[in-house]
């Protein structure tokens, strides 16, 4: 917003120039747009108060690379929190098959212990 302002004032500041004479009317000096008498004239030129542009560039210039770094500082940011989210949720999903694993080895000993008694109990009734 700031450099869209700072442009639209640069394009509004008009050079202002006008012919000054230097008269000297009984004796005193006296400024005038009209020219003076032919004895006692001087033409003065005054150069126009024009703002120089280059300080708008630079500072346009400036501003846009700070808008640029400020937006590569905000994807770092965005880039680091997401893979953070990825490292949270493989850490969890660690923790899930670590906890699956340990109920499948749970329930494999039960079925073995199952299986043998299952076995235990076959041989005892074959051997009524």
């Amino acid at each position: 917003m700031k450099t869209i302002l700072t442009l639209i004032i640069a394009l509004f500041v008009m050079p202002a120039s006008a012919k000054v004479f230097k008269c000297k009317v009984n004796g005193q000096t006296k400024y005038q747009q009209a020219p003076c008498s032919a004895n006692d004239s001087g033409e003065i030129t005054i150069k126009p108060n024009v703002m120089s542009t280059e300080g708008i560039r630079q500072q346009i210039a400036a501003d846009e690379e700070e808008r640029i770094r400020q937006q590569q500082i905000a994807e770092i940011l965005a880039t680091k929190a997401a893979q953070e989210k990825v490292d949270q949720a493989t850490i969890d999903m660690a923790k899930n098959m670590k906890r699956m694993n340990k109920k499948i080895n749970q329930m494999n000993r039960q079925s073995i212990i199952s299986g043998q008694k299952m076995d235990n109990i076959h041989r005892e009734i074959k051997g009524y």
